[in-house]
Formats: C-alpha cells, structure tokens, sequence
C-alpha cells in the first residue's frame, strides 16, 4: 500500500478485497498505507466490491474514539473516555479529574503510546506530546483478577479465548510481555457481546478485549478490526489461527464465485 497507486483501475478487477492494513502502520514507518487503504476501500464500496473487513470496519479500526461512542449506543459498558485533539477545547489539567487514567493514541495497536498515568504532573508531562495527535482519555479500570479477556472471532463464530496477563508497566499486551493462557470458562456472556459487537461495527475478523473484575463487572476496553498472531500462538492454541481466517477467506471468495451473496 506504501506504493499503491490507489486511483488505478486495475487496482479493482478482482472478486473479493481482504484489508490487512494495520493501526500501527504509521509506527512501523508506513505512515501512508492508512491513508492510501482509507481512498482505496472508498471506492472498493461506491463500486459494491466486497472486502474483508469493510470500510466501516477499517474506521472504527482506526479510531478508538469512533468505537467508544458506537458502542455506548449500543448499550455496552465501557470506561468513561474523553477524545482529546489540537481542536479539543479540553485542558488536560481539567481532563483527568480522576487519577489513574489510561492515554490512548486515538489511531495506534500494539499498545503503541499507551500510558496509564497516576498524577496530574504525569499529563503535564506529556501535554506537548499530546498536542500533536488525537489521543483518548480513558478511566482506568484494574484488572483485578490479573488478567484481561482477549476473544478471537471468524465470521461470526468465536475462534478461541485467551487470558491475557498484565505485562510491562501494568499494560495487558504481546508487545509488554505478557503471558496467555488459554481461557476455557469465559462467560457466555462475555462471548455472546463479543459475537454482537463485531456484528455492530461490521467486523467479520476481529478481536475484542475486556475486563473482568473481582466485583463482577466487565468493561469492554477494545476492539481490533485486525487481529495478528506470532507464530508463538500455535503450540498455545494448538491450531494455527492464519489457517483459520484464510479458510474463511476462501470460504466468502467460494460464495461469491458461486453467485451467491457479497454479504456474510
């Protein structure tokens, strides 16, 4: 996509699109694959060709602050956010009244950024940093149980659940070494909004991360239009997860093939 000649008209020839741009690809030094993959999925829909995940989903993939606010429409419950930019008219003094709270690159994966900070000097520190990119303000909430739930869902069918422990700096992620373990006894609960949500956002392969605590309550903290695995996953899981979308691929490409629907 770094490449892309996003206006070229054999860039549309083929039956089916599978968008694999990443979040992140800005700080991986591809900073113009999101934006040349937000024209190209623009006009892949205005000419109904079909992509695996859609432009809706690739928005919300892009925009934590997008996802919060459809979600709470929804009903869900996540943490009080606050989206913060060079046009907000917040001061981060008056953002974070409560302390801890969680900063998030509205546009970022792999907890690339993410701070939880603990006083009001710890965003004075970084409101230069902050002044130059969207970001969210979010209210912390402890894992109390050790552990945030990371569910795995292919064409609406749950792929697997992962227990994932608190890392580096009290952030649950790959990239702050933290450990799974696979979860056999999430709540159905957990796994039927996992199902719903993705369904809300136009995901077809996506992830959701969520909090359990010890009082009972689950807060949805994320959702990921673009999941990625390590090949470290496979002696886990005991199956290879890229296996697992591909075969989804093939099976929507199959469909279309056959004239069947573009839709799930």
């Amino acid at each position: 996509m770094e490449d892309a000649r996003v206006n070229d008209e054999g860039l549309f020839r083929h039956t089916l699109y599978v968008n694999r741009v990443f979040p992140s690809a800005d700080m991986r030094g591809n900073g113009m694959s999101i934006e040349k993959t937000d024209r190209l999925l623009q006009i892949l829909t205005s000419k109904n060709i079909p992509v695996v995940n859609s432009y809706e989903a690739f928005l919300y993939d892009c925009s934590k602050w997008r996802t919060y606010v459809r979600l709470r429409e929804k009903g869900y419950t996540v943490p009080d956010t606050i989206f913060v930019d060079v046009e907000s008219d917040h001061n981060l003094e008056d953002i974070v009244s409560r302390f801890p709270a969680v900063l998030k690159r509205d546009c970022s994966g792999r907890s690339y950024g993410m701070k939880i900070v603990w006083t009001e000097e710890s965003v004075k520190a970084l409101k230069q940093q902050m002044a130059y990119i969207p970001w969210v303000v979010q209210a912390y909430v402890e894992p109390t149980k050790g552990y945030t739930t990371r569910v795995e869902i292919v064409g609406g069918t749950v792929m697997t659940v992962l227990k994932r422990f608190v890392g580096r700096n009290g952030i649950s992620s790959y990239s702050t070494g933290s450990r799974y373990e696979v979860y056999d006894d999430c709540p159905p609960g957990i796994l039927q909004d996992s199902i719903a949500v993705l369904h809300a956002l136009d995901i077809e392969m996506g992830s959701l991360d969520f909090i359990e605590t010890v009082e009972g309550r689950v807060y949805l903290i994320d959702v990921n239009a673009t999941s990625n695995f390590t090949p470290d996953y496979v002696p886990l899981l005991g199956f290879d997860p890229m296996e697992k979308m591909a075969a989804y691929i093939l099976q929507k490409y199959n469909v279309i093939r056959q004239g069947g629907t573009r839709d799930r």
